[in-house]
């Protein structure tokens, strides 16, 4: 390949890498969850921790008033938006495996499509997942209803308490492998 080949190569390389990084497509951290549910590996993508950070600044601006989606955020509150995403989307990688590992993911997911029968019935239901979350239908179901259903799912089954799951999350967290790219 000629000088000129491998120069075009390279930049059309850097190009792919750019585009990559503006779009998210990048991981923000690896798990591999504990022997118990199943030691699974996942990856957490940053586009998602992206999506679920601005749905949640989204939602406590609405909360708080701020009816503007513009609203200015001081560069730490974007930070901790950003870090109890990525930590609430390894939370719902555990709970998911757990729930995998116990063969219950039809189980788990018949409640959500019954669940979300019920929402949609409603005519002003996607509206308001827009204008409140920022989310369409899909992101919805992805950041919300499914891992609020999968929590429900596990701690009914388990017979537990909010204490109970929570100690049990802790537990299943620190015997997790985590390695994080991004906060």
């Amino acid at each position: 390949m000629s000088h000129g080949g491998k120069a075009f190569a390279a930049i059309i390389a850097m190009g792919v890498v750019t585009a990559c990084a503006m779009l998210g497509w990048y991981p923000a951290a690896f798990v591999a969850t504990p022997e118990d549910i199943g030691g699974d590996s996942h990856i957490v993508w940053a586009s998602g921790v992206d999506r679920m950070a601005a749905s949640a600044i989204r939602y406590y601006g609405q909360a708080a008033g701020q009816t503007t989606s513009t609203v200015k955020l001081a560069p730490e509150i974007a930070r901790e938006a950003h870090a109890k995403s990525l930590d609430a989307l390894i939370d719902t990688i555990i709970v998911r495996d757990a729930i995998a590992h116990d063969d219950g993911t039809a189980e788990a997911d018949a409640l959500l499509e019954e669940k979300m029968a019920t929402y949609s019935q409603n005519p002003e239901f996607s509206v308001a997942m827009s204008v409140v979350y920022g989310l369409d239908a899909a992101g919805f179901v992805e950041f919300i209803a499914r891992p609020e259903t999968e929590r429900e799912f596990l701690k009914n089954g388990e017979k537990w308490d909010d204490a109970a799951f929570a100690a049990w999350l802790a537990s299943e967290r620190a015997g997790s492998k985590i390695v994080r790219f991004s906060k």
